[in-house]
């Protein structure tokens, strides 16, 4: 839900949590990656004011969750995707990584 918090979505909450709303904003991350790392105040940031516009704000440790980077072509770090409503219906974003571009 669009409550202001980043969520971390897992093999076991993925698919449901996309198809759960209309609109959700997903990073897929590695924990070790230098760009994922300084992007984090960003993405709180992205999740507090998309709490206005009711677009759920998310994460996936590409490492942990191999399955579901894979399932989705994540080859680099970070991936940004806005998902609508379906795991199999995405836009890869790739603009400015400010919050208030990304928004």
């Amino acid at each position: 839900q669009a409550d202001g918090k980043v969520h971390d979505l897992t093999t076991g909450s993925f698919e449901a949590e996309i198809k759960r709303h209309s609109l959700v904003f997903v990073e897929f991350y590695a924990p070790w990656c230098g760009h994922c790392k300084k992007l984090i105040p960003e993405w709180d940031e992205l999740a507090k004011v998309s709490k206005d516009v009711g677009i759920p704000i998310a994460k996936v440790d590409a490492i942990a969750e191999k399955t579901i980077s894979q399932s989705q072509g994540v080859e680099s770090f970070p991936t940004f995707k806005l998902f609508a409503g379906d795991p199999k219906v995405a836009k890869k974003y790739q603009g400015q990584r400010t919050s208030p571009k990304m928004l």
